[in-house]
Order: structure tokens, then C-alpha cells, then sequence
């Protein structure tokens, strides 16, 4: 008979979210040493599928050669041709080898519009340069995070001459 039919709808995810970052460590990195971004960064679907070979550096104004905090964007699309991106800084410094003085919880977390946020619930610990613990509060918190309005923010935490970054994505 060869009839052939076709049937057009439209469907409506009630809990799908664009892909998402995590990030294991800080991006510090030694004075003309090696930058390697992608040991430490990964990314999931909404449905928890890894995605992390999708990811590009998209925007890479880094100089090794240079102490300095820059800016490097990296991107991922899913499956379904979502695509996220986001700006993280990148810390080059002539210290890098020494001793993590503040270790947080996470270095990339993602906020609902409207949540609370408060930068010291995500200090895991802070440590003098000869390992001794000291009290979280000791560590200087520079940076806003506006929960009510979208957008990325850079939180830096710093004891001593050490600076790490966590980054906040308000959607």
C-alpha cells in the first residue's frame, strides 16, 4: 500500500539544564611551566552523561612567561547542541610549587537565581606556609556574588602571598 504518514510535536523538558562544569582544582599554574586545563576540568549533561572530550579552550590570552591572573573561557555542547561557557581565571605565578595555603570545597559552583551565598561555607581549610591549620576566618574574601541576578562572579580567598578563586555561576 505504501502510506506513509508523519506526525510533528513539540516537546517541553520541565527539568532539563544546560551542560555544567566542575572544576577538581585550582587552575594555578608555575612561572614558564606547563598549562594544563583539562586534567581538572570536566563537564556532565543534565541526563549526568560525561562530556567532558566536547570541551574547547576557546580563549586562551595566557602567558607563561608572565605572573599574572588571566581569563580563559572554555565551552561545551551536548547531544542536543546546548551549548554553556563560562570564564574561570587562570593564576601564573612564581610560587605555584609551594604549598596550597586554602583548599575549598568546590572551584566552580552553579547557584539558582535567589539562593543564598556565603564565600566562607566553601573554605574546606586554610594552612600557614609551613602546613600548620589556621582558623577560616583568617583567610581575606574579595568579590561579590549578586544571587539575584544571572551571571558568572569570581570569588578570591587569599592568605598570605596565596590566591585561589572560586568561580560562581548565578543562573
Amino acid at each position: 500500500s505504501n502510506n506513509m504518514a508523519t506526525y510533528t510535536r513539540t516537546v517541553h523538558y520541565t527539568d532539563y539544564e544546560k551542560p555544567r562544569f566542575a572544576l577538581s582544582k585550582p587552575l594555578i599554574y608555575s612561572l614558564g611551566g606547563p598549562v594544563t586545563v583539562l586534567d581538572r576540568l570536566t563537564a556532565t549533561d543534565s541526563s549526568g552523561e560525561d562530556i567532558s572530550d566536547n570541551i574547547r579552550i576557546v580563549s586562551q590570552n595566557i602567558n607563561i612567561s608572565y605572573e599574572d591572573t588571566y581569563m580563559l573561557t572554555v565551552q561545551v555542547s551536548n547531544s542536543l547542541g546546548d551549548t554553556e561557557s563560562v570564564s574561570l581565571p587562570l593564576i601564573i605565578n612564581s610560587d605555584s610549587a609551594r604549598r596550597q595555603q586554602i583548599a575549598l570545597t568546590s572551584y566552580l559552583v552553579y547557584l539558582n537565581a535567589g539562593d543564598s551565598f556565603n564565600a566562607y561555607n566553601y573554605i574546606s581549610s586554610v594552612t600557614d606556609s609551613s602546613g600548620n591549620s589556621c582558623e577560616v576566618g583568617s583567610a581575606a574574601v574579595e568579590g561579590t556574588v549578586d544571587t539575584s541576578t544571572p551571571g558568572v562572579y569570581h570569588v578570591a580567598y587569599s592568605y598570605q602571598t596565596y590566591t585561589v578563586y572560586l568561580t560562581v555561576v548565578v543562573k
